[in-house]
């Protein structure tokens, strides 16, 4: 009953400054060059900024798990490229010292990133209580197989696991987590067939950026952050009593955490108080 579906998850070294130890989903920093040439010599001129963020999500997965998702049929799915294990790391090392040797991997291997095989799914922007601040746009790939090999340097172990069966380990604080990946994975466990998913994730209207507002602690002592659509939330408030909010065990990231939802649809038109951050992941 968890679904004909499952997710990587990777967990970040302890040395790492942000999210460290913690479970995540692959990725990393935009390179906006780079990664728009890349798009532009797929799509042309007509190549957008989200064709652009699809290539940073390509690039860094190879980066941090050794698999390249290139374009192929059907389109809607990505196609993971089988590298010898040698050549495999070298690209690796390559592409995380310089981003745009991504472009000669993609020309060696002559094959194209799997743009049209990945959906859209959300947008967060950190909350402004916190110091360090990122932009980080999810989206979702569908593969069949792939041979994942972490860097070992920002992260350090894998697993799969069907989305309620990652939220069942959160729960037991054996997959520690940050907010925007359990929204993800709650998200995704509403889903039997990865099939509903990608359709889903297609015919979806965007939604708004989640910019999750810091409302204080609840009766439990829990951590209470607002997203878009909460009566409380400072940019995009809904009606009274609305509720849209998560409620966090303290330290944040193992214990679990309480959803509360009673909007019948998310919020979708984007309000202009929704400001970008300093720093971008992907």
């Amino acid at each position: 009953d968890g679904g004909d579906f499952e997710v990587l998850l990777a967990q970040r070294s302890a040395r790492m400054n942000a999210f460290s130890s913690l479970y995540v989903f692959p990725g990393g920093v935009a390179e906006p060059e780079a990664d728009l040439a890349v798009a532009r010599g797929v799509l042309g001129a007509r190549a957008s900024g989200e064709d652009a963020d699809k290539v940073t999500g390509v690039r860094e997965l190879f980066e941090e798990a050794g698999v390249l998702l290139a374009a192929g049929h059907p389109p809607s799915r990505a196609h993971p490229v089988k590298l010898d294990a040698a050549a495999r790391r070298r690209w690796q090392d390559a592409v995380h010292d310089d981003a745009h040797r991504f472009a000669d991997l993609l020309a060696e291997v002559g094959r194209g990133p799997a743009l049209s095989g990945l959906h859209y799914w959300v947008t967060f922007i950190t909350p402004k209580v916190e110091k360090r601040r990122f932009h980080t746009e999810f989206f979702l790939a569908v593969v069949d197989d792939c041979d994942v090999n972490l860097d070992g340097g920002e992260t350090v172990r894998y697993t799969w696991a069907t989305p309620r069966d990652a939220l069942a380990a959160n729960e037991r604080g054996e997959l520690p987590m940050m907010p925007p990946q359990f929204f993800v994975l709650h998200g995704l466990s509403a889903f039997d067939r990865v099939e509903d998913v990608i359709k889903h994730a297609e015919t979806m209207p965007r939604p708004v950026p989640i910019l999750p507002h810091h409302i204080g602690k609840n009766a439990d002592g829990k951590f209470v952050l607002v997203y878009p659509g909460d009566e409380q939330h400072p940019n995009y408030p809904g009606k009274p009593g609305d509720r849209r909010r998560i409620s966090c065990a303290v330290p944040v990231g193992a214990g679990g955490y309480e959803w509360e939802d009673n909007l019948a649809n998310p919020p979708c038109k984007i309000h202009n108080n929704l400001e970008p951050s300093t720093q971008s992941r992907l």
